[in-house]
This record gives structure tokens, sequence and C-alpha cells, in this order.
């Protein structure tokens, strides 16, 4: 198992896709805070509390990040025959799933770390500490390394099962963004209010509000329930939360650790079961 992950790290290392995918992601974070650091400094919006909300909003793209090196790194050792060399020299089928999944992992945290500590970093030379304790901090942190946890598991899966590398990247891909425009039709309807204003033009043409009246979009009772249970268990759902965070939220941080746990460990053993018994040629 050691030899395996020592020798998919070096791989991952020397894989231009996980740098590329690094420096793209960092960069996109930083354009993203200086974006909104300089209409807050041209219409005087408070920087500290803006910084705070930037830090993370790039977090949204990370599932399509994961599903695209993820499907490439292990479509790559198909092409080439790594797979079946590895077991053809007798290592077993779940040592060499287990320790792919591992490397992927460490690539897919220090992709989404270097993104975060990118803006960090811009964001306190130029507007010093954010607006949020530092126990908040720690606690999306950690939501994050459950969320990207749960994408890979889900990822690695169809990638260790579908041997062409081409069809394991647009499958992955199309389905990182499918959590993606779930998630923010749920976030839609979620948080939708339950008023809605009523204006009417009166005869000088002065807009006037009449009434304050039912939302006819707003969920309510069995069905709220169930799209706020998939807001939580899905990662698009989750990421979604990372990413609009702010200090003024409440985040069920064991609850959404619990459900990302929940999928890594069922897409796991469902893949490692399926891998087992896959004919590798």
């Amino acid at each position: 198992m050691r030899k395996l992950l020592r020798a998919d790290l070096v791989r991952m290392r020397k894989t231009k896709v996980f740098w590329y995918g690094m420096i793209l992601l960092a960069g996109l974070s930083v354009w993203m805070f200086l974006d909104y650091y300089f209409h807050a400094v041209k219409y005087e919006f408070p920087v500290r509390e803006g910084f705070a909300e930037s830090i993370f909003e790039s977090m949204v793209f990370i599932g399509i990040l994961i599903s695209a090196c993820s499907s490439l790194f292990t479509g790559t050792e198909y092409d080439d025959g790594t797979i079946r060399n590895k077991l053809m020299i007798g290592q077993a089928r779940i040592r060499v799933y287990l320790a792919d999944w591992l490397s992927c992992l460490a690539a897919s945290v220090i992709q989404a770390g270097a993104a975060v500590f990118a803006v960090f970093v811009t964001g306190f030379l130029l507007a010093g500490l954010p607006d949020m304790e530092a126990l908040h901090f720690f606690k999306v942190c950690l939501v994050l390394l459950f969320v990207c946890t749960s994408y890979l598991s889900i990822f690695h899966m169809i990638s260790m099962l579908v041997t062409s590398k081409s069809h394991s990247v647009i499958a992955n891909v199309l389905l990182a963004f499918a959590f993606l425009i779930a998630a923010s039709m749920i976030a839609q309807y979620l948080n939708a209010p339950e008023m809605i204003t009523e204006y009417r033009m009166t005869n000088n043409g002065v807009g006037q509000i009449v009434s304050n009246i039912p939302n006819p979009n707003y969920v309510t009772g069995t069905k709220r329930a169930v799209y706020q249970f998939l807001n939580d268990f899905l990662p698009g759902g989750q990421i979604m939360q990372i990413s609009v965070f702010s200090s003024q939220q409440k985040m069920h941080t064991g609850l959404l650790c619990l459900y990302s746990s929940i999928i890594t460990i069922g897409t796991n053993v469902i893949g490692m079961i399926l891998f087992q018994r896959k004919d590798i040629k």
C-alpha cells in the first residue's frame, strides 16, 4: 500500500493538470476578491466583511475541478496499462482503488487549500484580517474538507469503473455541473420570501405599496423539509452554502460532515465491490 501510494503521489506531482488546476482555481479566487475589493473602495463598501465572504467564494467550482483532475489521473492509468500492471504484480484491487483515491484526495485538498490561502494572503495585504471569527473559519474549512472528500469519492468511483478516459471525464464533469444546477434551484426555492410586496402606480405616476401578499413560490411543510435535506446532503448544496457563507450565518457543521461521510463511505464501498468484479483486459 505504501509503495502504491508513494508512486501515485509522485505521478500526481508530475501531472500538469494538477498544477494547472491549482493555479487556475487560485487565480480565479484572487480575481474574484480583487473585483469586490476595487468596487468596495470605489463605492465605500465594508471591505473586511466582503473579504470574509470572498475567501470561500470560488469553492463553488471545486467540484468541477475535482471531477476533471480525478478522471484524467485515473483514466491515464487505464490508457497506459498502469492499473493492469499493478494487478499483474500481485497488488490487491482494494489497495489499488484506495491508493488512487488517497492520491486524488491529497491533490484536491492541496488545490482547495492553495486557493483559500491565496485569497487570504491577498486580502490580508490589502484589507487586514477578515471580519470572521477564527472558529467560524475553521468550521468552514472542516466542512470544505469533507465536501471535497465526498465529491472525490463519487467521481473516483465512476473513474475506476469506466475504462475510457474520455467517457469518465465527460460523465464526471456533467455530474459536477448537475450538482451545481440542482443546488442552485433548491437554494432558489428555500430562499424565496414568504411574503411579497405588491406595488401599484398612482394617478400621478408614483409607486405605492398596496399590501403584502403570500408568495406562491414559497415552499412549506414536507416539501421544504425535503429540499432542506437535499441542500444539506448533496455535495453541490454543501459547496453552495460554503461559497456564500458569511460570519452572520449559522452552519450545521456536524450534520454536513456526517452527510459527506455517508456519501464517502457508501460510494467507496460500492466502488470497491464493483471494481473487484470488473474485467480489466
